[in-house]
């Protein structure tokens, strides 16, 4: 008995010094702040010592004299949960003359009434600041900001006091008031970039809500408007733009908020993982949640004192019930609960280490006070997705349509994002874009000395740098593109009249877009200096480059305009500059100066490419058809589509003309889907009359580059029981050949269905033996101008001659076409072609004349072999 009563006592004493082992280290002193002169931001939190006034006995009438005070063990902020008590903050600073001017922020928006007081090393005590509804409002400020006194450069102590209805959390931090506002800036740009995509997916779900009337839209619109007002109150925002300075609008914001995020993310989650039919004990589990959580919402708005804390335990209930619900839904077969799942998860995740630093469960840091941003972000997006998902389930056709809206919208939001995101750097080169140009030209013109108010704008576009883009790829086009810009940039630094673009830096050049190269270069001594400097740098721009084992030839052409001369506005100088050198490329002039009949021409370029994108949706294009003939019996056997635009406003547009312009406007697309809608329906008539018929169709390269464009016209064709045998595709030969490695794949694919190739223009290009045989061609069609020039020129009939014993032993057919008359017939004839076709035998006709004279044998005169002498002689040609 004894010695259990002795035992007793000795553990209780050891329990005694162990209590004030950990009492003596929770009351000793926090250590001053000592701020270094270069400081820039400083935690304060490993400073701070701080109480709570569990009796609200504590003033600042003798808050200087209360001894035991706790100390923050780490470098996290101060973080009491939920809290009734008022808490007090001491922070110690050593005299310093860093302090001057120096910023003390606490970032932490939820505060509802904070009272900041400076204590002199006189001992006099002054307050500082009144922040919350009780004071006056720092209407500027997402959270309390204050200046610290000049008096502080002496050392002192401020002192804090702070109460909230959330969670009592005090992070403090101090800053020069450079770098706060900068952080500042960057801060309220990423809520700004989060918000701005909750408000993007908001509306454009209300959009799809209207057209398709659907209750999971209008569960989703309003768990996002929600959602909203959370990230609003979180932020501090909301006390910025809505109520200025008032925190208490805040907390019931917050608290009314989340209980209606978590009723219509109930509302959500039950009509898209349950749309059919409901487990009964799940939907019961369902309204009893969601009953609650409306009875929690007027306890909210009538008590707010209560209104968080009720709303942030209920909300996690809410989000472990849903997290079974999509898990049973999972394993129910329900497609789209897999994403639906790995949203909540994400934003469980999120809003877990969220609660648990509200609730001083984990510390507060960076990470967990934006755990909910992040997990909420990803959430919505992967729900965004989950409800696509459904909706293309049960509306297939419809939802076909809003895949494409979405998919539109996200990828204008993703350029209007680097857009945003592009300060004054080039992506790829790293070396300066137009604005600092623009700035440098400004101070030029604005410029004192005789020697800055003259100077010239030199443009260089290096066209295979897109080309490679095409054939090679990006990486080795953005490879070449930098070796081209550092050759440049060499070669200006060695040059006396080049105009520095920063002054800061080395760059003599910017990227205004890639692939092309602009400089400054000072005219005061003629224009033949400039001139000089132009033809050399073009030298050495226009060489072979090695990029990764391969040798690319770039070629250079130059573009420039003078101040004064040409133009007083730093934008219009570029830009003519630049339509100086888009001219020189359509002319090919390598060096081309800026004059007044450029810019006309670019106009009419500009305005002939806004009336396409025009006639394009008005069905201004319209397809023609010119008959193709076989050469034993001279039956029309099949027809070469040709596109034809009359704009009302232009006349008649060349179709040469209008397609280079749909390539550069990246309009093609376009335009080669109108032409094989059309051809497809060409196909359809013309087998009404005469089964079997083929069409020759042109595709530029730049669809054959396209991923899918192939497996497209296959669906198309498979869509509208289009038999693709009866198709054969015409490719020119110069830009096949240039872009052989990109399109082949798309080649293959169409043979691969029983569609015929055809190599266009053949003759005129870079033609190899190696890259025919790799081709899956059936056809070679002979350039009319070789036609027009054989009876002239001996030589172009050898050619001819040649390309058609090329084609017999490659067992490849033979399309001549520009025959005008019988002689020319009767020549290609005897040298073997296997189809004709030419003003001879028709002009391009429409769709209805040609389904007239289609079926007819075309009489050919001046041919005594030939089989039309069986026909009547009333047959006339197809004019």
């Amino acid at each position: 008995m004894l010695s259990n009563l002795l035992m007793i006592t000795i553990r209780c004493q050891m329990l005694t010094l162990l209590l004030l082992c950990v009492g003596s280290s929770l009351v000793s002193a926090a250590p001053p702040v000592n701020v270094d002169s270069a400081f820039s931001r400083l935690n304060l939190n490993p400073f701070v010592a701080y109480t709570l006034d569990h009796s609200n006995s504590l003033d600042a009438t003798n808050i200087d004299e209360f001894e035991n005070w706790q100390t923050n063990p780490s470098a996290a902020p101060v973080n009491l949960g939920f809290s009734e008590f008022e808490v007090w903050i001491r922070l110690r600073f050593e005299a310093s003359s860093a302090l001057d001017n120096a910023t003390l922020a606490l970032p932490y928006p939820l505060l509802e009434d904070l009272t900041v007081y400076f204590q002199n090393s006189q001992g006099e005590m002054q307050r500082l600041l009144r922040f919350g509804y009780l004071g006056p409002n720092q209407q500027d400020n997402r959270f309390p900001v204050l200046q610290l006194p000049a008096e502080l450069v002496d050392g002192g102590t401020v002192f804090i006091s702070a109460k909230s209805s959330t969670s009592l959390q005090l992070p403090l931090e101090l800053w020069q008031p450079e770098h706060f506002i900068a952080n500042e800036r960057t801060q309220i740009m990423i809520w700004g970039g989060y918000l701005g995509l909750l408000a993007a997916l908001l509306v454009y779900n209300f959009f799809l809500l209207l057209s398709t009337v659907d209750r999971q839209y209008l569960f989703y619109v309003l768990y996002l408007g929600s959602v909203i007002g959370v990230m609003l109150a979180i932020s501090g925002l909301d006390k910025v733009y809505l109520w200025p300075g008032d925190p208490q609008y805040s907390i019931t914001l917050l608290s009314v908020s989340t209980l209606l995020s978590c009723i219509f993310g109930l509302m959500f989650a039950r009509a898209l993982l349950f749309e059919n039919a409901v487990p009964s004990v799940i939907n019961q589990i369902f309204r009893f949640l969601m009953g609650s959580a409306a009875v929690l919402l007027v306890v909210a708005l009538a008590w707010h004192d209560y209104g968080a804390r009720f709303a942030g335990v209920w909300s996690g209930a809410a989000m472990l019930f849903v997290i079974y619900a999509g898990a049973y839904a999972l394993q129910q077969g329900v497609v789209v609960a897999r994403y639906f799942m790995a949203a909540w998860l994400l934003f469980c995740g999120g809003l877990a280490l969220y609660l648990l630093s509200v609730f001083g469960v984990v510390a507060s840091t960076d990470i967990s006070s934006h755990a909910l941003q992040f997990g909420s972000a990803a959430e919505v997006l992967l729900l965004s997705f989950a409800l696509a998902y459904r909706i293309k389930e049960d509306r297939r056709r419809r939802m076909k349509a809003l895949e494409q809206r979405h998919q539109m919208a996200e990828k204008m939001k993703a350029v209007e994002l680097q857009a945003l995101e592009r300060a004054t750097r080039d992506p790829v080169t790293s070396v300066a874009n137009e604005f600092p140009l623009i700035d440098r030209m400004q101070a030029l013109m604005r410029s004192k000395q005789a020697e800055d108010n003259v100077f010239a704008v030199l443009y260089f576009r290096l066209p295979q740098c897109r080309g490679a883009i095409f054939s090679l790829g990006r990486s080795v086009a953005e490879s070449l593109f930098r070796m081209v810009v550092t050759e440049a940039n060499d070669y200006l630094q060695t040059a006396r009249n080049t105009v520095r673009l920063e002054r800061d830096r080395t760059g003599l050049v910017c990227v205004p877009e890639f692939g092309s190269v602009v400089c400054l270069v000072r005219s005061g001594q003629g224009d033949a200096g400039v001139q000089h400097t132009a033809e050399a740098l073009r030298g050495r721009l226009s060489r072979a480059y090695e990029v990764n084992g391969i040798s690319i030839h770039s070629d250079a052409f130059c573009g420039i305009a003078f101040y004064p001369t040409d133009c007083d506005s730093p934008m219009n100088l570029l830009q003519r500059a630049g339509s100086a050198c888009e001219s020189g490329m359509i002319h090919g002039d390598p060096i081309t100066v800026y004059h007044s009949s450029i810019e006309l021409s670019a106009r009419r370029r500009l305005q002939l490419i806004a009336s396409l994108a025009e006639a394009l949706e008005s069905q201004e294009i319209t397809v023609v058809l010119q008959p193709q003939v076989d050469i034993l019996n001279y039956q029309v056997i099949g027809a070469e589509v040709l596109a034809r635009w009359h704009s009302p406003r232009h006349g008649d547009v060349p179709p040469d003309e209008f397609v280079k312009l749909a390539e550069s406007a990246n309009l093609i697309d376009k335009l080669t889907s109108l032409i094989i809608d059309r051809s497809f329906e060409c196909i359809r008539q013309i087998n009404k009359q005469t089964p079997g018929f083929n069409i020759s169709i042109n595709i530029s390269v730049h669809n054959l580059t396209r991923p899918g464009f192939a497996a497209h016209i296959v669906s198309k064709a498979r869509a509208e029981e289009i038999d693709l045998s009866q198709v054969t595709f015409e490719v020119t030969e110069s830009t096949l050949i240039e872009n052989m490695s990109s399109v082949l794949q798309n080649l293959n694919h169409l043979v691969q269905h029983g569609a015929r190739l055809s190599l266009d223009d053949f003759g005129t290009g870079y033609s190899s033996f190696s890259y025919l045989s790799q081709l899956p061609i059936h056809e070679l069609k002979v350039d009319r101008e070789f036609v027009k020039r054989m009876r002239e020129a001996e030589n172009d009939a050898s050619i001819i001659a040649t390309i058609m014993k090329l084609a017999k032993t490659l067992q490849l057919e033979t399309v001549v076409e520009g025959i005008e008359d019988s002689d020319t017939l009767e020549q290609v004839a005897k040298l073997g072609a296997d189809r004709v076709q030419g003003y001879y035998f028709g002009k391009p006709m429409t769709l209805e004349r040609f389904l007239q004279s289609a079926s007819r044998p075309v009489w050919v005169s001046g041919l005594a072999k030939s089989p039309a002498a069986l026909f009547d002689k009333q047959h006339k040609f197809l004019r």
